[in-house]
């Protein structure tokens, strides 16, 4: 959007959408549409089941086309997505037409009455961006729990500005709305964080005798804008690790994805040895990959070690104790106020050595001093009104049909 123009489309949007609601007060039947691109980034489950079990509403899965990454990546994707789907049991919909070889326009064939977006960046064809549903009452939960320091791109991009409704993670994210966003974040609803839904009403199912460690390392290896990454530090520790406890330990990689795009392009790397490093995890037998859905692979675990973003705030709603890998020389930039406070319930290593003397403490010793630290965590900050974020959800929408 040229910004020039930007403030009338803007008026003009809201506009239209106040005038969308006023006429869904009177439908009988609401078509609830959740986008989908990447099954690896889908945090809608809870949301999307809570209102298929409502009375009124019809939510339907649109599977559409990541294409940032070329044409490979995108195919790989949506057949992921459509296999998710179907064992998910979703009403779904694919924007592909195979047997026509077409781009289907969802928009025209369905009519959704609400949408939710997946991602606040353009990485879908256009007609299946923010801009071409400027008619139409939007939605977005963030694809992860924002806790680096990018404010504009996360909470000042035209999309937050166009959206309907932002459903946001704590208070915390509301104020940095409030503070940075042109819109004073006025349309931001404080609601937790769906995934946490699903993982704080799943149990653990592993019994095995060994102990289970995640590694999820990021892809931001140095040269990048976010500067996170200690894959470099840490790629050959881990199978180490595995090789000297085979029968006490089971270490899962959980790699952020676009790690392995990155390695493909990174000096000293390419694809040859990035395929061979991915197939030494998945032949060896305490060594495992999870790229898909990862509710189970948390419940199960009994510790992650991690660079993430998102996963620095999910991962403390288990209980385990978590383990967050820097630099010797901090190259990263900072978290935003609830970054900062999650980290803080996180054992910090900046090398090899404190990563296996905290690994022994914690995981045969049982030592784990910030286990209280990170149960105030999640009731202070995650769980809002004593419900679930689905459940926000809904009884938000269905407030502003009923006013």
């Amino acid at each position: 959007i040229i910004h020039f123009y930007f403030p009338v489309i803007l008026k003009k949007t809201k506009y239209i959408q106040n005038k969308k609601l006023i006429n869904l007060k009177n439908k009988s039947e609401i078509r609830i549409a959740f986008i989908m691109l990447l099954e690896s980034n889908w945090k809608y489950d809870s949301v999307y089941k809570v209102f298929e079990n409502q009375k009124g509403f019809l939510p339907i899965v649109i599977i559409c086309p990541f294409v940032t990454y070329g044409e490979n990546k995108m195919r790989e994707e949506l057949l992921k997505a459509e296999k998710f789907c179907r064992q998910k049991g979703y009403n779904f919909f694919s924007t592909w037409d195979n047997e026509n070889r077409i781009w289907k326009d969802f928009k025209k064939i369905l009519s959704p009455d609400i949408l939710f977006f997946s991602s606040p960046h353009n990485h879908s064809k256009k007609e299946y961006n923010i801009n071409n549903f400027l008619d139409t009452l939007t939605c977005y939960v963030p694809y992860s729990i924002r806790t680096d320091h990018l404010t504009q791109l996360q909470f000042n991009g035209d999309f937050h500005q166009l959206i309907w409704i932002n459903f946001y993670e704590t208070a915390i994210h509301k104020k940095i709305a409030e503070k940075f966003a042109d819109n004073r974040g006025t349309n931001v609803e404080v609601v937790g964080y769906p995934t946490l839904d699903v993982l704080r009403k799943s149990r653990k199912k592993n019994l095995g005798k060994r102990k289970i460690i995640i590694w999820a390392p990021h892809w931001t290896i140095p040269k990048s804008e976010l500067n996170r990454s200690c894959f470099l530090e840490y790629y050959d520790y881990f199978l180490n690790l595995a090789n000297n406890f085979q029968n006490e330990l089971e270490i899962i990689l959980r790699p952020h994805p676009l790690l392995k795009l990155t390695l493909y392009e990174l000096d000293g790397w390419g694809k040859e040895r990035t395929d061979k490093y991915f197939e030494t995890w998945k032949t060896t037998s305490n060594l495992s990959i999870n790229e898909g859905d990862y509710i189970d692979l948390f419940i199960n675990s009994d510790l992650i070690v991690h660079d993430s973003v998102s996963f620095l705030s999910e991962y403390l709603v288990t209980g385990n104790p978590a383990i967050y890998t820097k630099r010797e020389v901090d190259l990263d930039p900072p978290f935003n106020e609830f970054g900062e406070i999650c980290l803080n319930a996180h054992y910090v290593c900046r090398n090899q050595q404190q990563l296996n003397a905290k690994l022994f403490d914690v995981l045969f010793k049982g030592s784990d001093p910030k286990k209280q630290m990170r149960e105030k965590i999640v009731q202070k900050y995650l769980i809002i009104n004593k419900d679930l974020s689905s459940n926000n959800i809904l009884k938000t929408i269905l407030n502003k049909l009923a006013s």
